[in-house]
């Protein structure tokens, strides 16, 4: 057996989900950040919802096609559910750092 047929083995149950949430905890942040310095302070949480809103559009089509287009990946709604709970995570935790420690709009 070739060590690429090797099944692989993850370290935990749905590691996969930590991978998302991740993933997409550090594209909230970088969204935000950028949201940040584009807009006016004071107006944020119609922002946050926005990110977390794309966030569900983006992660749901990418599962959506990984289950059409490909024959070893399947679509997972758990996925899209780890995906917008990153995103709401890294948007929300860069918009609450800007009062905090006064990034407001130099992030």
């Amino acid at each position: 057996m070739e060590r690429t047929d090797l099944p692989q083995v993850p370290l935990f149950p749905n590691q996969d989900k930590l991978a998302h949430l991740l993933a997409y905890a550090i594209l909230g942040v970088l969204w935000g950040a950028f949201w940040l310095r584009k807009r006016e302070p004071g107006f944020w949480k119609p922002y946050l919802i926005v990110l977390v809103f794309t966030s569900l559009i983006y992660g749901t089509i990418i599962e959506i096609l990984q289950g059409q287009i490909t024959l070893s990946r399947s679509a997972d709604v758990y996925d899209i559910v780890a995906n917008t709970v990153g995103m709401l995570i890294g948007a929300t935790a860069i918009f609450y750092l800007r009062s905090k420690v006064g990034l407001n709009n130099k992030v």
